[in-house]
């Protein structure tokens, strides 16, 4: 019997956050997945307690914190989606937020992450990026950044090397079909030059393939019964996908992500947390490499 797809949704009880919560309800509630709701104590407000004197054991105090703090959550979650309290679970945990997401969800087995886009500070961006920017770095599972967007029924795919395109696009199909929603997939051919093609070659190879592409996303959009479309862009892949995305009203942006180690990891923007970072609708990073939900 196949394990069942779980959804972790990461939650401060902000505004952001809410608008998570939403979304994630929404896609387990599609996909028939477990819902998780992840609340992260931070470590200053675990080291500084705001009990009594009478709470003389730090140990006491944390679990009264993690219960209190566990109960809010899920009164929170409850009020928002109409849920039960046996109908998901509350996992609270501490320490810098970003990471302790990423490994609650490693160990809830999640399929997808859904967070918020609430940002830190300049400083903190320049160095490090967001917290969802860096859930999508790190996490080993697909990510949704959640964002208040009013619908359109509409989903832009971006992709580019061969050996990720059709899997971006194929997930992308499963994700239009779902919701009733017409898909298109926008094919970024800077990236393919920046590998290695021969920019003096005949446009007659890029033209061939191409073609290729285009007849297998279309047997691809017929498979997955969707309405879909490809267009090939030129230029800059973090602004071309935003940019597209913003002239087509979509409310959906889906991007594949390997994620990245060592120096790369905090000098380099990733075309996926770029996009999660300046898109104006949710943003689906796919972790390459991982099943992700369907």
């Amino acid at each position: 019997m196949a394990q069942k797809e779980l959804i972790l949704v990461a939650t401060d009880l902000g505004e952001s956050a809410d608008e998570a919560i939403r979304q994630a309800d929404n896609w387990a509630r599609r996909t028939k997945a477990e819902l998780v709701a992840c609340f992260v104590i931070p470590p200053r407000i675990r080291k500084e307690s705001a009990f009594p004197p009478a709470y003389a054991d730090d140990s006491v105090a944390l679990l009264e914190l993690e219960r209190r703090a566990s109960g809010l959550v899920r009164d929170h979650v409850s009020a928002l989606t109409r849920r039960r309290e046996r109908d998901f679970k509350v996992v609270v945990d501490g320490g810098r937020t970003d990471l302790a997401i990423v490994r609650v969800a490693e160990e809830e087995k999640a399929s997808l992450i859904v967070i918020g886009n609430r940002r830190s500070n300049e400083l903190d961006r320049l160095l490090l990026g967001s917290v969802s920017e860096r859930v999508v770095r790190y996490a080993s599972c697909s990510v949704l950044i959640a964002r208040r967007h009013h619908r359109t029924d509409h989903i832009v795919a971006a992709i580019d090397t061969a050996d990720t395109a059709l899997r971006v696009a194929s997930e992308a199909a499963r994700i239009a079909s779902r919701q009733k929603a017409s898909l298109t997939v926008l094919h970024c051919r800077e990236s393919i030059a920046a590998a290695g093609a021969d920019r003096s070659a005949p446009k007659r190879t890029s033209k061939r393939a191409d073609a290729r592409l285009a007849e297998r996303l279309g047997q691809l959009f017929v498979r997955a019964n969707v309405r879909g479309q490809i267009e090939f862009v030129d230029g800059e892949p973090r602004e071309a996908v935003v940019q597209r995305a913003g002239q087509l009203d979509a409310d959906l942006i889906v991007v594949g992500t390997r994620g990245r180690s060592g120096l790369a990891r905090i000098m380099m923007d990733s075309v996926a947390e770029t996009v999660a970072r300046t898109a104006s609708c949710p943003v689906f990073a796919m972790r390459l490499g991982h099943d992700a939900i369907s």
